[in-house]
């Protein structure tokens, strides 16, 4: 048998996994086609073939991403893991059925029982060695349990979904609001009204400053072991970011089932997150910081994610292997060694002689009897020791239940405290509000009637310079209407003088109109008279034209008829020779 102490197969592997020494990559073929069920995803010899979709022509590599060979490799690496942690508890035999995890040194264990086995197989057939020898194992295994009870009540058990004193104390002072999450995982948010988170996570320890740009993401991946307690802490620093944890587990049938522990929140500038997770089953944790719903603004945040593995088994482990080097004078003094084992076998077989021969003594039987009564006490001593331990562990178990119970009242008590403090803040914040807002409108409010009474003020003065300016305008219209009435007479004397003046000299304008007009008609009549006598002149002209006209188209009309009938008669003479010609 494996010593238990060694390193098991699975974590083995995962550290192997995790130094990068995994082997060879996946090789990665093109699939065969939809419908293929899958064909490929199948462990082939010491190689693994996964199947993609079929490649693009004219791209580098198929026109495969990184991405898919990454994927691939990681999904190798999590078949070879489960493959061994199947193959490990297949070969895993446990001890003890206490449930505490088996003894710190399992050789020793191996030997107390197989000697007590082989005691009792040796002196099967003497009623009172095979007592005594039963008894003497029986108080070893009572010694051994016992110790083992003292070793498991004193171990200390972590607070799963609780954030380590150190982490508190970095916070002090700060508003921890707790998140509601599932299983093991304590998801906290921490706020100060006088700090700000950022610039408080860029100052701690292996912090990273990461910058997320615009529909974009974040992810990181840790592979967790059962017993590993993963951490993470972070801020961002303005405006707010999704954040995101889920732990992937692989299928015994293929694939992965992904469980969600901190659900999808956003978490803004003003807030800190603290987070831990103690892992049950192990598989793939995802923690995911999501920028993807920002169209334009990135945002810078400062995180660190850790795993502390196997922080419970290896205080359970020093504190067995101490436990263990206090009971050993005890063990030894109430287990036979080796030699005294093969002594007591050597004896059994010499009574077993004896009984068969009939030569047993008295004195043997009160041997027997008072080893029987000594194994009797031996027995109800162990019973007691057991009894008594198993009173201490149901009392330790009832205080550490009681000291979870206060501690949970302490947590509820200081949560309802917190509570009641942020109420109270945001009361006292929404009275400073509410009395500011009053000042504000009492402010507003004299300023109104201030303004109101200054503008009364203004208007009484427009209003008396207005009426100041009305008779004024009054007193000037008055004097403007008088000149006005005075200089209509003026400008009436004036047209009148004006009128009769324009009546002489439009009388004798008249006058000498006429004059003017009755020349113009004489010579008009003079005019008229001399050019209808060119015109009788000029017409007898036109018309003894017209009869020289007409008289050479009377002649032009003859000859034309003249040279018709001679064209017709030469026609007709050329008819006539022509019908001669086709008659000869």
């Amino acid at each position: 048998m494996a010593d238990t102490g060694s390193k098991s197969p699975v974590r083995a592997v995962a550290e192997r996994e995790r130094a990068g020494n995994s082997g060879e990559n996946s090789p990665l073929v093109p699939s065969e086609g939809v419908g293929s069920g899958g064909a490929g995803h199948i462990p082939q010899g010491s190689a693994i073939t996964f199947r993609l979709p079929p490649p693009i022509p004219g791209k580098p590599g198929g026109g495969y991403p990184q991405e898919y060979h990454d994927a691939a490799n990681l999904i190798k690496r999590n078949y070879k893991v489960f493959a061994e942690r199947k193959k490990a508890q297949m070969q895993e035999v446990t001890l003890d059925g206490d449930g505490s995890g088996g003894d710190a040194n399992p050789s020793r264990s191996k030997k107390i029982f197989g000697g007590a086995a082989a005691l009792v197989g040796g002196i099967v057939g003497k009623a009172t060695g095979k007592v005594t020898e039963v008894t003497s194992g029986l108080v070893a295994g009572a010694q051994t349990y016992t110790s083992k009870l003292k070793a498991a009540v004193a171990r200390p058990k972590a607070e799963e979904g609780e954030l380590s004193t150190e982490r508190k104390e970095k916070y002090a002072g700060w508003i921890m609001e707790r998140i509601k999450t599932k299983g093991p995982v304590g998801f906290f948010l921490a706020r100060s009204t006088t700090e700000k988170p950022f610039a408080v996570a860029v100052k701690q320890e292996k912090i990273q400053v990461m910058d997320i740009p615009a529909r974009r993401d974040l992810k990181t991946t840790y592979v967790v072991q059962p017993g590993n307690v993963l951490n993470w802490t972070f801020a961002v620093q303005s405006h707010d970011i999704k954040f995101h944890v889920l732990i992937r587990k692989m299928k015994e049938t293929g694939g992965a089932d992904d469980e969600e522990l901190v659900p999808v929140m956003k978490v803004d500038s003003n807030s800190m997150g603290e987070g831990t997770y103690t892992v049950e089953e192990g598989g793939q944790a995802v923690l995911l910081w999501d920028n993807s719903y920002s169209l334009m603004r990135s945002k810078t945040i400062a995180y660190r994610a850790w795993v502390e593995k196997e922080r419970v088994e290896k205080e359970t482990t020093a504190e067995g292997k101490s436990a263990e080097a206090e009971e050993q004078p005890n063990a030894a003094a109430a287990v036979s060694t080796p030699q005294e084992k093969k002594e007591d076998l050597s004896e059994g077989v010499e009574l077993k002689e004896m009984d068969s021969e009939g030569k047993e003594t008295g004195k043997e039987e009160d041997e027997a009897a008072a080893k029987q009564k000594a194994a009797d006490e031996q027995a109800a001593e162990a019973k007691k020791v057991e009894e008594e331990a198993a009173k201490k562990k149901a009392e330790e178990e009832a205080a550490v239940a009681k000291k979870k119970e206060e501690e949970e009242a302490a947590a509820k008590k200081e949560e309802e405290e917190e509570a009641a403090a942020k109420k109270k803040k945001e009361e006292e914040e929404a009275a400073k509000k509410k009395k500011e807002e009053e000042e504000a409108a009492a402010a507003k409010k004299a300023a109104e009637e201030e303004a109101a009474k200054k503008k009364k003020q203004e208007e009484e003065e427009a209003a008396k310079k207005k009426k100041a300016e009305e008779e004024e305008a009054a007193k000037k219209k008055a004097e403007e209407e008088a000149a006005a009435a005075k200089k209509k007479e003026e400008e009436e004397a004036a047209a009148k003088k004006k009128a009769e003046e324009e009546e002489a000299a439009k009388k004798k304008a008249e006058e000498e109109a006429a004059a003017q007009k009755k020349k113009e008609e004489e010579e008009a009549a003079k005019k008229k008279a001399e050019e209808e006598a060119a015109a009788a002149k000029k017409k007898a002209e036109e018309e003894e034209a017209a009869r020289k006209k007409a008289a050479e188209e009377e002649a032009a009309k003859k000859k034309a008829e003249e040279e018709a009938a001679a064209a017709k008669k030469k026609e007709e003479e050329e008819a006539a020779a022509k019908k001669k010609a086709e008659e000869e």
